[in-house]
């Protein structure tokens, strides 16, 4: 086993805006024809801290101007970069014309060819706005879709709706959708509950300031505490750990346990997982703060010998709690690519999965660029966390915002794909 103090150096590969423009394995094929119309995006992470792919029927071309076996590859091709990890669909229906509608004869053949590995870790299909014509095509599919599939697919009637799933002001929503939606007869609301205030002892979705007030100034909580205690004991070794979310049921009992103020005992490394990804998500404010959203993009595009001075810039930049309990997650992160030859999670495969839970915009959606831009400066962040000042000193509550840190380190090398692809299957 791999001492914990060693941590790999990044592999050997130039930073360049050229190698860093993708998230995925560059294709072999040339799907520009279809690339334009922008069928898929990104809208961020949803509630648990899974990646959210959102497929939008508006924007699907004319099926007698499109090939549509390409069509599939290219699907396929898009979704590699997300299947080894558990993840959301969203499919928004509405603006579907008849002559951009595929054949059944195709969606059969699409749904056999998205095999076991494209439906593993699909833990949600949200379908918004289902026309009568798609509820008719899901009954008929229902002799074709696997039991345990189909009780991952939900109508959603209006966009309000999938704020039970996913953060809405993440979504890029075509501005037809957004129209459609508005005409929509709402329906009967349900009885409103009064917004209680936050428990003495809740864990999830309350400020970091409060977290640390609780514990004599000390934000690394009892979630954060047990979760990577537990991982760093039974699953330092497993194969994508980090990548999984364990049983929805499951999260949710152990939420309550950690909510009313007790210890659960775990026994599940991606159950431990997903519940690590969830507290950072559900923060009212990203660890990094939603100041340093912008600047973190910037950094793929910036010179390479500019990258670890302006990183170093931010985190000192941060309010003392948000570094110390960035500085202990990262070191922890750290250590788990230490492992990487035995559980495949190099330091860009971690990026892909965490970095959208330490960072994301109050203002702007999710998309493709942001993701790719945010998983960069996550995995710089991985390689470089002794030069920025993210070394974690275990005690020292009072000085938290100090730390002796070289700035004179080299900032080539820097791996430039932070989102290459997961090279093993993750079970």
């Amino acid at each position: 086993m791999a001492d914990e103090e060693s941590v790999p150096s990044p592999p050997g590969v130039e930073a360049s805006a050229a190698a860093s423009s993708s998230s995925i394995s560059e294709p072999t094929e040339d799907f520009s024809a279809i690339e334009r119309h922008s069928i898929v995006s990104l809208g961020g992470t949803d509630h648990q801290g899974r990646p959210v792919v959102l497929f939008y029927a508006c924007r699907l071309p004319p099926t007698d101007e499109t090939d549509q076996q390409q069509l599939l590859r290219y699907l396929k091709h898009t979704l590699d970069q997300y299947v080894e990890s558990d993840y959301t669909i969203v499919y928004f229906h509405h603006g579907l014309r008849s002559a951009s509608r595929p054949s059944f004869s195709w969606l059969i053949a699409a749904y056999r060819e998205l095999d076991r590995k494209y439906k593993k870790n699909l833990k949600r299909l949200l379908i918004v706005h289902p026309s009568t014509i798609v509820r008719l095509v899901m009954g008929v599919f229902k002799p074709v879709i696997s039991y345990k599939f189909g009780r991952k697919i939900s109508n959603m009637s209006c966009i309000a709706e999938l704020g039970s799933v996913v953060f809405v002001q993440q979504l890029e929503i075509p501005p037809e959708v957004l129209e459609y939606d508005k005409t929509l007869k709402p329906r009967p609301a349900a009885p409103a509950s009064v917004k209680k205030e936050p428990s003495l002892t809740q864990q999830f979705g309350v400020a970091l300031e409060t977290i640390a007030e609780r514990n004599g100034g000390e934000p690394i909580g009892a979630v954060v505490r047990t979760c990577v205690d537990y991982i760093r004991l039974h699953g330092l070794n497993t194969v994508g750990v980090l990548r999984r979310s364990g049983n929805k049921m499951d999260a949710v009992a152990v939420q309550d346990v950690f909510n009313g103020g007790e210890i659960p005992e775990l026994s599940d490394v991606h159950l431990a997982s997903g519940l690590l990804k969830q507290f950072f998500r559900e923060l009212p404010q990203p660890v990094l703060t939603f100041d340093l959203y912008k600047r973190a993009r910037q950094m793929m595009s910036m010179p390479s010998g500019e990258r670890l001075l302006t990183c170093r810039s931010m985190i000192d930049e941060l309010p003392a709690q948000n570094r110390r309990l960035l500085s202990f997650l990262v070191e922890f992160l750290v250590e788990i690519v230490s492992y990487s030859e035995k559980n495949k999670m190099t330091s860009q495969n971690v990026a892909i999965v965490f970095g959208p839970n330490l960072l994301w915009s109050d203002s702007e959606a999710a998309s493709v660029d942001a993701m790719n831009e945010i998983n960069f400066f996550t995995c710089f962040m991985l390689d470089h966390y002794r030069e920025v000042g993210l070394e974690f000193v275990e005690g020292q509550v009072e000085n938290i915002s100090e730390g002796a840190v070289e700035d004179d380190q080299d900032a080539e090398g820097v791996i430039a794909n932070p989102a290459a692809d997961f090279d093993e299957d993750s079970t």
